[in-house]
């Protein structure tokens, strides 16, 4: 509904909207974000949708056909209550957590940079443990400092295939393409042609980060 109310604004040019659909929408994004949505994405879609001067919400009055196929007695059949299953979820990916794995083999670090010298870009990437490096490299000229981090992080995954580690990076950008750009999927959902550099990448397929039980991908402010 966000992108459709989004791409309305090229008809309408912020004219007075009408939204009408046939699930509360309006209750659904006033619900606290903390049991189905992370904050950043609540705020995104409350900032858009929830403006009293420009967007109402109405009810969808309209004969819908599904209303009129026979009803079954099966008690298998389940229906669909919006509400009912937003207070049954109590997180967005139960899996996750803020907190270190306790009983940890090892704590690494990544780090990845970027410059220019020369008017060459020069790029590197590395993985320490505090006392030691884990793997270190120089990378291909041209390589940005976005993807010098994931390079970083999905070295880090790597060698600690069937290890138990706490990984840590100071990239957000790396942090949120290991939880939500590229995990949930399998593969990333932006496109190379686009010239985003998440696009060819794929830090899961043989990184072993499908065990999130062994491993904990740790964002840090720190630098």
């Amino acid at each position: 509904m966000a992108v459709l109310v989004k791409d309305s604004d090229k008809l309408t040019f912020g004219q007075p909207l009408t939204v009408v659909a046939p699930h509360a929408v309006e209750t659904v994004i006033r619900q606290p974000p903390d049991r189905w949505l992370s904050n950043a994405r609540v705020t995104h879609y409350q900032a858009m949708l929830l403006n009293s001067e420009r967007i109402r919400f109405g009810t969808a009055t309209s004969l819908n056909p599904a209303t009129l196929l026979p009803e079954t007695e099966s008690p298998s059949l389940v229906m669909h209550d919006c509400h009912q299953i937003l207070a049954e979820v109590h997180g967005t990916r139960g899996d996750l957590t803020d907190q270190p794995l306790p009983d940890a083999e090892a704590t690494w670090y990544t780090d990845g940079s970027s410059f220019l010298r020369n008017g060459e870009r020069k790029a590197g990437a590395a993985v320490a443990d505090g006392k030691a490096v884990i793997w270190a490299s120089a990378l291909e000229p041209g390589t940005s400092a976005q993807r010098a981090e994931l390079i970083a992080l999905t070295q880090a995954l790597r060698k600690a295939k069937d290890k138990k580690v706490n990984i840590y990076t100071d990239s957000r950008y790396a942090f949120a393409t290991a939880h939500g750009g590229v995990i949930p999927y399998g593969y990333p959902s932006r496109s190379p042609e686009k010239g985003l550099l998440t696009g060819p990448m794929d830090i899961r397929g043989d990184s072993g980060y499908t065990k999130k039980e062994q491993m904990m991908v740790l964002y840090s402010e720190l630098n």
